[in-house]
């Protein structure tokens, strides 16, 4: 018995048209989910050093 989900090489079509749309439209995701987590990570930082400044004993 084989368990497994259909992956989208399996469930994409042949046709090299619509196979360089999808490529496309996957690559914009990518660019999209970057950017996401480039914001995340700089909102992030933030936080850590304004808690870290709020700990530090100024002179």
């Amino acid at each position: 018995v084989e368990v497994g989900e259909p992956s989208r090489r399996t469930e994409q079509p042949l046709e090299e048209e619509l196979n360089d749309d999808a490529l496309r439209e996957e690559l914009d995701l990518v660019e999209e989910i970057r950017t996401g987590a480039s914001l995340g990570e700089a909102t992030l930082k933030q936080k850590i050093a304004a808690r870290h400044d709020t700990k530090v004993i100024k002179r």
